[in-house]
């Protein structure tokens, strides 16, 4: 029985060509396995350095990441900086456009209370120089008067003293001495003129400042209408 198993073996086992053959697979394979495991190891040194060649991108792309946040806090910033700057400069527009529109009012309130003063001081001239040519014109009327009677009396005395003999000719002397007399008077005379005072709006100060200021700035000052008044009337 034995015998026969182990002759069966023997039938059974490859001759000598086919061990060559399987000895040749081993080899081919032991080759191929070699070769994969070198490749492998190539592939895992491959794949190291594009890990580490990916870890560098990587670095790149958070360092970029972190520029870009920095940049956009920074034109955060800028917008920002721009919007308040853009609203001072509205608030300093808008200011400066109350502050001219007040001047505006201050000055024209200015012009009109120097309206008044002058004009309340040309009334005052104006009444100074109406009392003194009253005065004067008084004065003068009285100096004609004694005039008239020093000449009267020294014509009755001529005549009392007959040194006027005749009072026609006397009379006709004198009428031929009234055209250069008259004439002299014509040359020397001044016209007479009216006074007339400047009318002015009774107010307070604060009144007026409360007061919407007209819009017709180059309307004359009543004093400037009686100084083109008088000159007319010097003109007629």
């Amino acid at each position: 029985m034995a015998q026969l198993k182990f002759e069966d073996a023997m039938h059974n086992a490859p001759n000598a060509g086919e061990l060559a053959q399987v000895t040749e697979l081993v080899k081919a394979t032991k080759m191929e396995l070699d070769q994969a495991r070198v490749q492998v190891s190539e592939l895992q040194a491959e794949v190291e350095r594009l890990g580490s060649k990916a870890d560098i991108q990587q670095g790149k792309i958070e360092s970029q990441a972190i520029d870009i946040q920095v940049k956009g806090r920074k034109i955060a910033e800028l917008d920002s900086a721009r919007k308040i700057a853009e609203y001072q400069v509205r608030e300093l527009i808008t200011s400066s456009q109350d502050n001219l529109r007040n001047k505006e009012v201050e000055v024209k309130l200015a012009v009109r209370r120097g309206k008044r003063e002058v004009a309340e001081a040309y009334n005052k001239i104006l009444a100074s120089v109406k009392e003194k040519f009253s005065k004067k014109k008084d004065e003068v009327d009285l100096q004609i008067y004694a005039q008239e009677l020093q000449a009267n009396t020294e014509l009755l005395k001529d005549m009392l003293n007959n040194e006027i003999k005749s009072a026609e000719e006397e009379y006709n002397r004198l009428m031929a001495l009234m055209p250069e007399a008259a004439a002299a008077y014509e040359k020397v005379q001044v016209s007479d003129f009216s006074i007339t005072p400047v009318e002015t709006t009774p107010g307070d100060d604060d009144k007026e400042m409360e007061e919407e200021v007209p819009d017709k700035e180059n309307e004359p000052v009543e004093a400037d209408k009686y100084v083109e008044k008088s000159s007319g009337d010097k003109e007629g």
